[in-house]
């Protein structure tokens, strides 16, 4: 009825009429899918079949099979209700599903449900094998044990299992085991009370495998971790244990994602070490965090601090470190819009070649007071911006950078320079220092602005040349806290590059898989000029003693490379820093590409491999050609670099080369670097076994001014898999300025064929350390997945 018009026999408006038709088509559409799948047929066979057309049984006897779409079962006895869909049988029972095989001597399974139980059964696939008195299977991937014995071993008497009283496990989600005896052969080895599997990649409570392992210096190493899952956005692992040749050991690790970028870990590391009498108790604290805060500002962390220098270089995997002089850490702010950058950091350096003088605990233990920080640092950068088109309707692009440092450290303002009293550079000076000399002694502590405005444009005549003409002033203001006067210097800075890039494609129809190639050849040449330099006061300190510096030979005068006005040539600087008072660089590349695929493949399946790549380079000095500082030994020649990069197929090599003219002994003036693999093979087999077969060389020189030490080292590797099972491999380092064997190793990693085990063995010496080294390491393959401990296993996952 229409109320508003009085009428009570409306017709139904035609898109009411068309709704109820849609909701009959699907409500229709979705019975008949029900009893589609209701009435899948179930095929089945054997030697004797008996079948009660009353109740709709059917007993199958010998050699019975049930099949439907995607599982299929076979016994000696079947019983089989077609109305419930429920079947009961009996010996030799093979149960096969789409994601698993199933044995047992009796099933009772609801072939609508996919539900049942298994007496006696097991339960494989390509991953692990489950055994229970009893398996109910509670799902699709789900299944109940009762005693039951996991393992991922695929080997007839498994070479490792967990024995478990209750065994609750979902394929793509967790195995958690309680009561559980892990046994090797068959033989009792460790309990634990409760254990989780990871089978997919998120987390859960629970303990992991132990780590062990045996190496040299720590000696025998066991570590029972604990895995937290804190809530879906963090989670920890905490590991207890022992090394037997330092004392008791802890270490954690929190790991937490938030919405967007926001993420971070947080490592530490407790030992006591009674092998290190300067200090017992040594920890580590490695602080990883990207986080986006508001206003659009992006942060990142990164701290790491340990209890004394030589931590890194004996605990390597803890923190980064090993080998390297410093140990940084910084604290970054950056935001960008569309019209400026800006950038904020705070650093720290951590000197890991503590030299206190007179002081052997000191320099291995205490934070060296003498490191220059730069706290902060700050960057501000307006975004190019372009003017109306000049010649030839180019327009020129202009932008200004501001920067702003703070140079300071906890030992005071200023170092004396030790060379001056007659000491050696860097030493101490004894007894009453005398007062600080302006010029002599190095400033430490400074305040540094920035200013740097630059235009550029970019010109292609005859569309051959490229050519980009540039001008840029770089100005500073220093402030010295009033220790010596404030100071404000600059310079303007011209610079154009003139480049051109010829290639050409060569084509190869009967070669099938590179049916073309492509050589390019890139030669630039870059003149810089510097006109003038502005220096106010005249003669500072500070300049002064970069001058000084640089008489002497002495590097490390100045806070950085922006102090120094690279005009001509220095000795101290000749050897990194390329003239720009007036030079001109050039230099070239060259490619040989080869696209890889057939003619039909098209360009985005095709691969490009970069088969020749070689880049080489110098620069002349023209104020060092016209008028050199020593013309007995004119200096116009910068370094000469040379890179050359192969690779085809098999074979990779890398090579660099440096010549530096401006040395006086000719033995000291070249520099190369040179290193070359052979990969046969390198694969992964059966899922999870490594396979390598490769060898690599390596060779070293340099003897130039301010190397630590001469450098003549030739090194090589090689790694040969006998097998899917046995990979052996051998390293040797050899020095040729010493004629002394730097370090050797041998290793061997046995991979069970059972694919659930794997060891690594090795015997390593190095020069300078007494004895061999010795190395052990068992892993377990978990999860069918691949070997790991207990970081590989709670790191293959991501929380979410």
């Amino acid at each position: 009825m229409d109320v508003a018009i009085g009428e009570t026999d409306m017709p139904l408006p035609r898109r009411f009429i068309n709704f109820l038709f849609i909701c009959y088509l699907v409500f229709s559409g979705s019975r008949f899918a029900l009893a589609l799948e209701e009435s899948q047929p179930i095929h089945f066979s054997g030697d004797k079949q008996i079948w009660d057309r009353k109740s709709n049984k059917v007993e199958i006897f010998g050699h019975a099979a049930v099949n439907q779409v995607g599982e299929t079962l076979t016994a000696d006895y079947v019983l089989l209700d077609l109305n419930t869909r429920y079947l009961d049988a009996k010996g030799n029972c093979i149960y096969l599903a789409s994601d698993s095989v199933i044995y047992g001597e009796e099933m009772h399974l609801n072939l609508q449900t996919h539900t049942g139980t298994v007496i006696r059964g097991r339960i494989s696939n390509d991953s692990f094998t489950l055994r229970g008195q009893r398996i109910d299977r509670l799902g699709s991937g789900h299944f109940l044990a009762h005693w039951g014995e996991y393992t991922t071993c695929h080997d007839c008497g498994p070479s490792w299992s967990f024995e478990a009283e209750d065994v609750d496990m979902k394929f793509g989600g967790y195995a958690f085991l309680s009561n559980v005896t892990t046994r090797i052969k068959e033989a009792p080895f460790l309990w634990l009370p409760y254990l989780i599997v990871p089978l997919k990649t998120q987390r859960q409570t629970g303990f992991l495998f132990p780590t062990i392992r045996s190496s040299g210096s720590d000696g025998a190493v066991f570590l029972f971790p604990f895995f937290w899952a804190i809530n879906r956005s963090m989670d920890m692992t905490i590991g207890l244990g022992d090394y037997s040749q330092r004392g008791s050991r802890v270490e954690t690790e929190t790991r937490y994602v938030f919405a967007g970028k926001n993420s971070g870990t947080i490592r530490a590391f407790y030992t006591a070490d009674r092998s290190f009498p300067e200090a017992t108790n040594r920890w580590a604290l490695d602080i990883t965090q990207n986080y986006e805060l508001p206003w659009g500002i992006d942060e990142k962390l990164r701290f790491t601090e340990v209890s004394d220098n030589l931590y890194p270089y004996m605990f390597p995997a803890d923190v980064p470190g090993s080998g390297e002089v410093f140990l940084p850490s910084y604290l970054a702010f950056s935001k960008g819009t569309t019209d400026v950058s800006g950038f904020m950091a705070f650093k720290r350096y951590r000197n890991l070649l503590n030299s206190a003088p007179g002081d052997p605990v000191a320099q291995k233990v205490n934070f060296d007071q003498r490191t220059v920080q730069v706290l902060p640092s700050a960057l501000l950068t307006t975004n190019d911006k372009f003017t109306k088109p000049l010649l030839w309707n180019t327009p020129a692009v202009g932008g200004v950078t501001l920067g702003f440092e703070n140079f300071t450290r906890a030992a005071g303002p200023f170092d004396y320079d030790a060379s001056s009293l007659g000491l050696p550079f860097g030493a101490a000076v004894p007894g009453n220092p005398p007062p600080f000399r302006p010029g002599i002694d190095p400033l430490r502590e400074a305040t540094r602005i920035s200013v740097t405005p630059s235009v550029y444009t970019a010109f292609r005549p005859f569309e051959v040349l490229s050519l980009l003409p540039s001008l840029q002033y770089k100005g500073y203001f220093y402030n010295f806290g009033g220790l010596v006067p404030n100071l404000s210097r600059g310079y303007l800075l011209f610079q154009t590059d003139i480049s051109a890039q010829f290639e050409r494609i060569f084509e190869f129809p009967e070669d099938k898989d590179i049916p073309r190639a492509k050589h390019l050849i890139h030669p630039f040449l870059t003149y810089s000029y510097i006109p003038w330099v502005v220096e106010d006061p005249v003669g500072h300190p500070f300049m002064s003693q970069i001058s000084n510096a640089q008489k002497n030979n002495v590097t490390g005068y100045n806070f950085d490379d922006n102090d120094i006005v690279p005009i001509g040539y220095t000795q101290s600087g000749g050897n990194y820093f390329v003239p720009l008072g007036n030079s001109m660089a050039y230099g070239f590349t060259t490619q040989w590409i080869r696209r890889k695929g057939s003619g039909a493949t098209p360009l985005s399946e095709a691969t490009y491999q970069r088969t020749i790549e070689w880049s080489a380079g110098q620069s002349v000095n023209f104020i060092e050609l016209l008028h050199p500082v020593d013309p007995n030994n004119p200096h116009p020649l910068s370094r000469f670099f040379s890179v050359l990069n192969l690779n085809y197929d098999h074979f990779s090599s890398s090579t660099t080369y440096y010549y530096y003219p401006d040395l006086t002994d000719p033995s000291t003036r070249p520099a190369i670097s040179t290193s070359a693999s052979w990969v046969l093979e390198r694969a992964t087999h059966q899922r999870i076994l490594t396979y390598d077969r490769s060898v690599s060389v390596g060779y070293s020189f340099y003897k130039g001014i301010n190397a630590p030490a001469p450098t003549a080292n030739l090194s090589g590797s090689i790694n040969f898999s006998v097998s899917d099972y046995v990979l052996p491999s051998a390293s040797v380092s050899y020095s040729f300025i010493t004629s002394q064997l730097l370090g050797a190793s041998l290793g061997m990693r046995l991979q069970s064929p059972s694919r659930c085990w794997g060891v690594s063995t090795g015997l390593g010496y190095t020069a300078g350390l007494p004895g061999l080294n010795f190395t052990f390491e068992w892993t377990l393959n978990l999860t069918g997945s691949g070997f790991g401990g207990i970081s590989d296993f709670a790191n293959q996952v991501v929380s979410h």
